[in-house]
Order: structure tokens, then C-alpha cells, then sequence
């Protein structure tokens, strides 16, 4: 199961939970994958829209091979069921068990684990975060989600306000979420490689199916 963070700095771990340095290194990549674990309605997400908001200069010939490649990319560097597809191609969805922390932040606050949803929220959505290549409509999706996390986040109809009291070095996050202040600086910024904390374990490498 890979693991990806995006609220604050960003952190991608692939299914042996190493850094995945080579999938942070590729800003478009990384944000294909993030589009993919949060657009919504979550789940599978049809491959025309993926190709007109991030590969629009391109043909659709060209757009779709760039798609293909990428999703090689991806699967190569996470597990081969890190994405899945259907309909001969024609949809896409991060798999089941893919882990985010924006999507597990919604889903704690969902089910009235406030605690645990302030635990999660370390920042702003993709904060620094920029695509170079990708469509206008793309900035716009970050920007609303980002808004509306940081609305839930400040205490929202079922959001953090009314949570007991944020462990120890979240409580300046916290004050700044519920006041719409500025977040702390990232350890990302303008597209570069983020940092993750690498750990041990046992890979594979997929190819690619009909995507």
C-alpha cells in the first residue's frame, strides 16, 4: 500500500514503505496521482478530463501515450496495483487501499474522530506545490480543495473547533488553520524533489495494462 501526503509538505511512500523519490522528483506524475486519490467523486475518473488537464498542448495521440507512460511510471515506483484500471482504459482510480492523508483527514472528521483529523491536517493542501504543463482548470481544483480542507479544518458544521485540546506541536498549526493565517514554511516549493523519511523493505515493478 503506498502512502501519500499532501497536506503541508509532501511525502509519497511506495508499497515496501520506501520514499519515493523518483515519483516526488516528477511534479506532473505526482499530481496525477494526487488528482486521482482526491478528485470527487472519488473512485475511477474518466481518462479524457486526466488528459486535457494535465497534458492540454498535446493531440489526443500524444496526450494519451504521455498518460500511459505515466501511469507505467507510477506503477513501476509504487506497486503495479497502485493504479488500476477499466474500460479498456477508458477510467483510472488510485487503488482501494492507497492510503492519503487528505482523503483519511474527510473520512476521520466524517465519522467524528475530530483528534485524529487534527493530527492529519499538517498544512495546506500542496502548498508550494506547481505543475509546469498542466491546464488552468487543474490550479483551480488545488485551490478550491485547499479551501474547502482549510475551511473544515478551522471548524466547519463538523469540523476541529470543538475537539479537545491538539497534541503537543499541532496547537500554532491549529490557531493558524482556524484564523486563516499563513502556514509554516515547506520543505517543497515551486516543483522541486520533497523530502520523506525513507523506510526498509521488499519491492516489485509492474508493467502496464491497457491504460
Amino acid at each position: 500500500m503506498s502512502e501519500l501526503r499532501v497536506l503541508g509538505s509532501v511525502d509519497l511512500r511506495d508499497d515496501r514503505g520506501l520514499t519515493a523519490g523518483e515519483v516526488l522528483a516528477q511534479p506532473k506524475r505526482l499530481a496525477l496521482l494526487a488528482y486521482l486519490s482526491l478528485a470527487r467523486p472519488r473512485g475511477f475518473q474518466r481518462t479524457d478530463p486526466l488528459l486535457a488537464l494535465f497534458w492540454p498542448e498535446l493531440d489526443s495521440l500524444h496526450a494519451r501515450a504521455a498518460l500511459r507512460q505515466s501511469v507505467y511510471f507510477l506503477r513501476r515506483h509504487l506497486g503495479s496495483e497502485s493504479l488500476i484500471s477499466r474500460g479498456r482504459g477508458e477510467e483510472l482510480a488510485a487503488a482501494a487501499d492507497a492510503w492519503c492523508d487528505a482523503a483519511a483527514f474527510e473520512e476521520a472528521l466524517d465519522q467524528g474522530r475530530p483528534e485524529e483529523a487534527l493530527e492529519l491536517y499538517r498544512g495546506p493542501l500542496l502548498d508550494g506545490f506547481h505543475v509546469t504543463g498542466a491546464a488552468e482548470e487543474f490550479e483551480h481544483w488545488v485551490e478550491a480543495e485547499r479551501e474547502r480542507l482549510e475551511r473544515r479544518a478551522a471548524g466547519g458544521p463538523r469540523g476541529l473547533s470543538g475537539s479537545a485540546a491538539p497534541p503537543r506541536g499541532r496547537d500554532a498549526a491549529t490557531r493558524r488553520a482556524r484564523r486563516g493565517g499563513p502556514p509554516p514554511p515547506l520543505s517543497r516549493g515551486g516543483g522541486g524533489p520533497a523530502r520523506a523519511r525513507p523506510r526498509p523493505g521488499p519491492g516489485r515493478g509492474p508493467g502496464v495494462p491497457g491504460v
